[in-house]
């Protein structure tokens, strides 16, 4: 697994978890080559739903886990990729934070797995002309921003902020498809509620007094109590819906 600022024209195979991680602003990820030979030797990997070709995390000061509350990745483009697998691997995949000018374009993703190009907290940015290897469009699902992260005790959905400098651009914008079968495979579900048992969705969220209580709340050793805290911390800054 690599982390990385730029990474071009590169062969990535035999890895068990994510092939890359991009967790600095203004990265490049430009026609690189990414091969699951892991699937086609287990069925370990092959059937795993949790391993991505390109997985996006927001740089977060060591040890303070910010990505689930909320920080942003900025400026980031992936390129004319290739992306195959003959498992379940994740294509271009982001579960947590904010994402600012990302831009997808032009990658070619095979799966047999959910997820081709899957973003939460997507702000603003492009995502065009990105096919499967016969040339039909790759689905893209667009999810708001996720906090408190998936500790098992509901997750913090946020449909809408009340300070421009988070808006949701509309997808018109990020898409720009041209065909019915292009607007066919995109889903945004970023201002829309999808009901979970146990999740809670906020709209006119304050993300600037937000972010000022997170860095002054305590940080545990515990995962699972950090989340109780952002959780608590979030509900106080938006309006339940």
């Amino acid at each position: 697994m690599s982390t990385l600022c730029s990474i071009r024209k590169q062969q990535f195979k035999d890895f068990k978890q994510d092939a890359i991680v991009v967790n600095q602003h203004d990265s490049l990820v430009i026609g690189n080559e990414f091969i699951d030979t892991c699937a086609l030797e287990s069925m370990e990997y092959a059937n795993s739903a949790h391993r991505d070709a390109i997985q996006l995390i927001p740089p977060t000061p060591k040890g303070n886990r910010a990505q689930f509350a909320g920080a942003t990745l900025n400026n980031v483009s992936i390129y004319a990729n290739s992306i195959y697998s003959e498992g379940k691997l994740q294509g271009v995949f982001a579960s947590d934070g904010l994402f600012r000018n990302l831009n997808i374009v032009g990658n070619t993703i095979d799966t047999k797995g959910q997820h081709f190009i899957a973003i939460n907290g997507m702000l603003s940015g492009l995502i065009d002309g990105n096919v499967r290897k016969d040339g039909s469009f790759c689905p893209i699902v667009l999810g708001p921003l996720r906090l408190a992260g998936n500790a098992g005790e509901g997750s913090v959905w946020v449909l809408g902020f009340n300070d421009n400098r988070f808006r949701y651009v509309p997808i018109s914008e990020i898409t720009r498809t041209r065909s019915p079968e292009e607007k066919a495979v995109v889903l945004d579900y970023r201002s829309s509620p999808i009901r979970r048992t146990g999740d809670i969705y906020l709209t006119k969220f304050d993300m600037s007094k937000f972010r000022d209580a997170f860095i002054s709340a305590p940080v545990p050793t515990s995962v699972l109590e950090h989340m109780r805290i952002i959780k608590t911390l979030a509900l106080k800054f938006g309006v339940s819906c």
